[in-house]
């Protein structure tokens, strides 16, 4: 047993070497960090029990596929729509947009075949 060891401890470091050369490889300059998103930035700054969204519960709408409810930002007064799927395979779409934006959010075609069957 132990000479079988001595002989696959080389092919073992050598498998290791060969797999943690690839994440070495990454050039991480190509990626942001933290400090560079203002996004990240001001979502690290929460803390928990802060937030400045508050949902509007008067706004909310059920049907048999989905929830819809008002949600709006205490500091600038910006509303946003919270729209809850629920999805076949105990899965639930979340999607959240301004209400009335100046432009709208850029949705990307062709990632989906077609909208995921909800269910009722």
């Amino acid at each position: 047993m132990a000479a079988f060891a001595e002989r696959m401890a080389p092919v073992v470091l050598l498998w290791l070497a060969v797999s943690l050369s690839g994440t070495w490889a990454v050039d991480k300059g190509n990626f942001k960090t933290c400090d560079q998103s203002a996004f990240c930035k001001r979502q690290r700054a929460l803390k928990p029990g802060e937030s400045p969204y508050r949902a509007l519960l008067e706004t909310m709408e059920l049907t048999s596929t989905r929830l819809t409810l008002q949600l709006i930002n205490d500091n600038n007064k910006v509303r946003l729509l919270l729209e809850l799927y629920r999805l076949q395979g105990n899965i639930t779409r979340v999607k959240i947009n301004e209400l009335k934006p100046l432009k709208p959010r850029y949705e990307v075609p062709d990632v989906l075949i077609r909208e995921p069957p909800t269910e009722p």
